[in-house]
């Protein structure tokens, strides 16, 4: 009985040497298989850690390098979007800053010109076409001297001699009817008409003011 035990793990012993040495050899070429061979690397990372890891018989680059390197880059880029959110929050931040200057700059103009709420209507309603011509809260300014010298931006204000008429003072008036048939006594109506007409004319009301200023008349 012993005997055959004994046989039964002489064979086994034997069996699992013949696999051993199959995996060692290519059994095609009768060459050592390399894989077999190599040892796993042990690398300590700077980071803290260490892993087993096995040597690309491809690129010879050690896989716990290729893991470091991307996890570098992913820190990188993650670094980029947190500078980039950044910048585009200071830039907002500014941009609120900025126009909440004009803002009040617009108001201190409209306010320190008049205390008659239609006629601060008139010049804020003017002010949010500005945009539309890229023109400044100076030119603002420069557009309430204008048109005050003008008509006082009454709608109504009437040159009877020459036949002017309204806010922008439109000679002849009929020329604004092209924004509306209540031209004559719509302000808003006029206002629209006059901001184009300085555009076309002038360029701004910068430009408009200072003719003004030199020939009494724009």
């Amino acid at each position: 009985m012993k005997t055959k035990v004994a046989k039964g793990i002489g064979v086994a012993v034997l069996i699992i040497a013949l696999l051993i040495i199959g995996e060692m050899v290519d059994p095609i070429n009768g060459t050592a298989n390399s894989w077999f061979w190599e040892k796993p690397q042990f690398h300590s990372i700077e980071r803290g850690y260490r892993t087993e890891v096995w040597e690309s018989d491809v690129s010879k680059t050690p896989l716990w390098k290729t893991i470091v390197e991307k996890r570098e880059i992913a820190i990188a880029q993650a670094e980029a979007e947190r500078l980039e959110a950044e910048r585009l929050e200071a830039e907002r931040l500014e941009a609120e800053r900025i126009a909440q200057e004009v803002e009040s700059r617009v108001w201190t103009a409209i306010t320190n010109y008049t205390s008659n709420g239609t006629t601060q209507n008139y010049i804020y309603y003017a002010w949010q076409q500005f945009g539309a011509y890229g023109w400044s809260a100076y030119d603002l300014e420069c557009l309430i001297t204008l048109w005050h010298r003008e008509s006082r931006w009454n709608p109504l204000a009437h040159n009877s001699s020459s036949g002017a008429h309204g806010i922008p003072q439109s000679l002849p008036a009929d020329k604004m009817a092209s924004y509306g048939a209540d031209y004559w006594d719509n302000g808003y109506t006029q206002i629209l008409w006059g901001l184009n007409y300085i555009s076309k004319r002038y360029g701004n009301p910068a430009n408009a003011l200072s003719h003004s200023y030199t020939y009494n008349w724009y």
